[in-house]
């Protein structure tokens, strides 16, 4: 879900900190359903299951599957070196294209490969506090919710393994609505630069204020479809996701 931050374009020389602590530890498995922005209709399905050590969530697993079931592309995702600075590795399992990062106790390795190639492309980066790759951008906003709350806009540092390059990035609260008795808070996440702002649609999340998880998410995704270009889609987790 929030690997697709890398389409719209913690801190190092200490101890990792803790991961966040929320309300209610998440299932063992939880779905997201992806329907296309325009028409409303599926494109395909998350199921996500997440690794624990006793009470501590330290990684998850996902697979992303078309509408007739299919897995199409893997992610592992681990939390154990660093919470924000995730370490992944993602898998089209249609092209073999494949992208990730790997956490080396100060700096961040990229890598990838493109689809049809067997060499990988890689760099080693030294990602400015704060910084977030991959799922590790969903603890960020869990550990900073308080902040966010208040009204206060935060800044970021995204890792783009594509792009072997980190981006500015910027989260704050939007609206806050009551919906079916639950306190529903929307997110935006949208790049830190006034002139691709205006090019560059928003990411929008929708996190439960009481258990501090998502419900939804809307923007471009990390998944291709069949003709190579990347969904924009609604992403839907009942009763949340991660």
């Amino acid at each position: 879900m929030i690997a697709a931050i890398t389409f719209l374009l913690f801190a190092f020389g200490q101890a990792a900190p803790e991961q966040p602590v929320i309300a209610s530890a998440p299932p063992s498995t939880y779905v997201g359903k992806a329907f296309d922005l325009k028409s409303g209709a599926p494109v395909y399905t998350e199921v996500h299951t997440e690794i624990r050590e006793g009470d501590k969530r330290v990684g998850v697993d996902t697979d992303y599957k078309d509408v007739d079931g299919k897995v199409i592309v893997r992610r592992t995702v681990s939390f154990r070196k660093h919470p924000t600075l995730a370490e992944f590795r993602t898998e089209d399992l249609r092209s073999g294209a494949i992208e990730g990062a790997e956490y080396l106790g100060g700096d961040v390795r990229l890598f990838y490969r493109d689809a049809g190639e067997e060499e990988y492309n890689e760099k080693r980066l030294d990602i400015p506090n704060p910084g977030a790759v991959d799922a590790g951008f969903n603890n960020f906003v869990q550990m900073n919710w308080d902040a966010l709350r208040t009204g206060k806009k935060l800044y970021f540092n995204f890792a783009v393994p594509f792009r072997l390059d980190y981006f500015g990035f910027r989260v704050y609260q939007d609206e806050v609505v009551e919906k079916d008795g639950r306190t529903l808070v929307q997110v935006i996440c949208d790049i830190d630069n006034f002139v691709l702002r205006l090019f560059l649609k928003p990411i929008v999340l929708t996190y439960d204020a009481d258990v501090r998880r998502l419900v939804s998410y809307e923007g471009i995704s990390n998944i291709a479809g069949t003709e190579g270009t990347n969904y924009f889609v609604r992403i839907e987790y009942d009763p949340y996701g991660p």
